[in-house]
């Protein structure tokens, strides 16, 4: 499992992506090593610190659609069986609100007009979530490997906004569950 990680870090650093900067793969023990990327996750971070939460998510949003401009040309299509629905995702999920399939399509919309290319021939992320960026004064940089796919730039935007909407939330109820048991 470390050599795909391997791989898949490498040529996102070569293509330029602000992705940790993988230094070595050890098979025998499942290790990817990489450079120091940061202290927090974008996770730690917005928990600590609320008022900062919308910078960060744009900074997050402008990574994506940078690599969603990479282009899909030769990449094979994300495959279905690999996904759930990330609209279904978010309903069950009840955390965004009852407008977020309008604000995804809007959001795929966007992707579309920003990437020139239609929502479905961008260069996916796939696993892009808030606990996979590490946050340092140059903006977020992914730990996590790029998939060799192309998708729906919805797809990665569902991903990041259920993994950001369920870990906030793990975080407050921790919180909560502290100071209760402080009190």
């Amino acid at each position: 499992m470390a050599r795909p990680q391997f791989e898949g870090m490498s040529e996102a650093w070569l293509l330029g992506a602000r992705v940790a900067r993988p230094l070595f793969c050890d098979d025998a023990d499942g290790i990817v090593a990489t450079a120091w990327a940061g202290d927090e996750s974008m996770i730690e971070a917005l928990s600590k610190n609320a008022t900062a939460r919308e910078v960060q998510i744009v900074a997050a949003g402008e990574w994506l659609a940078d690599w969603h401009r990479r282009g899909a040309v030769g990449l094979r299509a994300f495959a279905p069986e690999l996904l759930t629905d990330p609209l279904a995702d978010l309903r069950a999920a009840g955390t965004l609100g009852p407008n977020c399939a309008a604000a995804l399509a809007a959001l795929d919309r966007r992707a579309s007009a920003l990437t020139g290319a239609p929502c479905d021939e961008v260069r996916v992320f796939g696993d892009f979530a808030a606990k996979n960026l590490i946050l340092n004064p140059q903006g977020p940089v992914a730990i996590d490997r790029p998939r060799r796919m192309r998708g729906p730039a919805a797809r990665d935007h569902a991903r990041f906004l259920l993994d950001l909407a369920i870990n906030l939330a793990r975080s407050e109820l921790s919180v909560g569950a502290r100071d209760a048991r402080l009190a």
